[in-house]
């Protein structure tokens, strides 16, 4: 696997996904830090994550039966 990107923090990381998923430009995307730094944002991290698949599979007009 290779990596195209990587974010020093979680918003950063987000913004470049947000991006990606506008430009319709599929992308590989790294957040880079220690575990223990970011553990509190990875909730709000999941949850933007999941609104982003969605987001990507409503644009494509692809069935919702996959899971995330």
């Amino acid at each position: 696997m290779t990596i195209d990107i990587t974010g020093d923090t979680v918003d950063q990381t987000l913004i470049l996904a947000e991006e990606a998923t506008s430009e319709g430009k599929p992308l590989s995307i790294a957040l880079l830090g220690n575990a223990a730094d970011i553990h509190h944002d990875m909730k709000s991290l999941k949850s933007a994550l999941f609104l982003i698949w969605l987001k990507i599979k409503l644009q494509r007009g692809i069935g919702m039966t996959n899971t995330f």
